[in-house]
């Protein structure tokens, strides 16, 4: 193969997975902060399409919370409350609505409490939400197993982000990698025989 060609396929190659990696289906978020009811850690692995999460789940802990279950809420959730604007809300085990969410990564996500599928006024409900600038509140509503009533929001939260590229983006990034390094070695080869040939003569 020519040497520019195959240059050219190896950097195309790295482009293309960098790029996958940065818009990584699946992302993993921390979240944390310190409720009137005392503090609080949640960390949910998230499917993210087109910027979108559609689907995920993860625990949380907290004083009077314990440690439960998080499943993600969203626009097609059964029960979910669309606003004509798109955005979204769902009704806590103690009644109230929780809304303003659209599950666009990483603004605002609306998670129920487990260890229950989400219900319409079955729940725990536990939401983050970016009010400007990076920075971001969450909110709790309902009851939880110990009869505690949950009723805060607008409380500081800490989010930090990782993200894992898909299994595609990994084998594009491996590919571009192995055609860098046989470019190399080829080169090395070329040179070598340059060598020999030069000495030879």
């Amino acid at each position: 193969m020519n040497k520019r060609l195959l240059g050219a396929c190896a950097a195309m190659a790295c482009a293309i997975g960098f790029t996958g990696a940065a818009n990584a289906a699946t992302e993993t978020f921390n979240f944390s902060g310190d409720t009137s009811y005392g503090v609080f850690s949640a960390t949910a692995t998230l499917d993210v399409v087109g910027g979108v999460a559609v689907s995920g789940t993860g625990t949380i802990t907290g004083t009077d919370l314990g440690t439960q279950t998080l499943d993600l809420i969203t626009a097609s959730t059964p029960g979910a409350e669309v606003a004509s604007d798109g955005t979204f809300g769902y009704r806590s085990n103690g009644g109230d609505d929780f809304f303003g969410f659209d599950d666009i990564a990483p603004s605002d996500f609306l998670f129920a409490l487990g260890p229950n599928a989400p219900a319409v006024g079955a729940n725990v409900i536990f939401g983050v939400y970016d009010v400007g600038g990076g920075v971001y509140q969450s909110g709790v509503f309902g009851y939880s197993s110990n009869n505690t009533r949950f009723y805060e929001y607008n409380t500081p939260t800490t989010v930090t982000v990782s993200a894992a590229p898909e299994p595609s983006t990994w084998l594009l990034m491996v590919a571009g990698v192995g055609a860098i390094g046989l470019m190399l070695r080829r080169a090395k080869t070329t040179l070598g025989l340059r060598l020999k040939t030069a000495l030879a003569a």
